[in-house]
């Protein structure tokens, strides 16, 4: 019966081959967060205001700084940044922050010509190679047990998209976060742990 239990464990547990958790609830990556994280929430440019962004752009708090940068540019939508170009990423690098950054959040998505979102796939890759594909626009947030050194976000290859729709990413946050436990892993290892007690006490 100990067999029974470790099997269910061993099932439950994470994958440990990459570091980083992913957090698709934006409330959830949040409370992850320590006090001091960097916001970047992109509200208050407009559409091709400035055409081209600075590239990269600085950002951070001081604490957490970072730059975002594409290759042929960022274009300024509303409230939120694309690629220039197509195809390509859009890079987000932590290199240089003042602390080490293992925590960041985003909301990803794929944009037309005119600005306007459209449900296609968008992978979300960080250094280590922990990588979310969203299939449509949406929040993603990832916390390490190791520093974060970059955040790449692109649209999918899969039937030509990334040659026809942009990039794009707004209300940004990274810093310091806390790695959720695997609730699943406790509460296996706690039912087996009871069934093992109840089995010894009709013994």
């Amino acid at each position: 019966m100990c067999k029974l239990l470790m099997a269910l464990v061993c099932a439950a547990a994470p994958v440990a081959a990459q570091a980083a958790t992913y957090i698709l609830d934006e409330s959830a990556f949040n409370a992850a967060l320590s006090a001091g994280s960097a916001s970047v929430p992109l509200h208050g440019i407009g559409f091709g205001n400035p055409i081209n962004t600075s590239n990269p752009l600085a950002t951070g708090n001081g604490t957490y700084s970072g730059t975002i940068s594409s290759t042929g540019g960022l274009f300024s939508l509303v409230g939120a940044l694309s690629t220039g170009n197509l195809p390509a990423s859009i890079d987000i690098s932590f290199a240089g922050s003042p602390n080490s950054v293992n925590a960041v959040g985003l909301h990803a998505g794929a944009t037309d010509f005119f600005g306007n979102y459209v449900d296609v796939p968008v992978i979300v890759t960080l250094d280590d190679g922990t990588t979310q594909t969203l299939s449509t626009q949406g929040f993603v947030g990832f916390v390490s047990t190791s520093p974060i050194a970059t955040c790449t976000v692109r649209v999918s290859d899969e039937s030509g998209y990334s040659s026809a729709y942009y990039s794009t990413i707004h209300d940004v946050v990274f810093g310091e976060g806390t790695v959720p436990e695997p609730m699943a892993l406790s509460l296996v290892a706690a039912g087996g742990a009871m069934f093992l007690r109840r089995r010894r006490q009709r013994a």
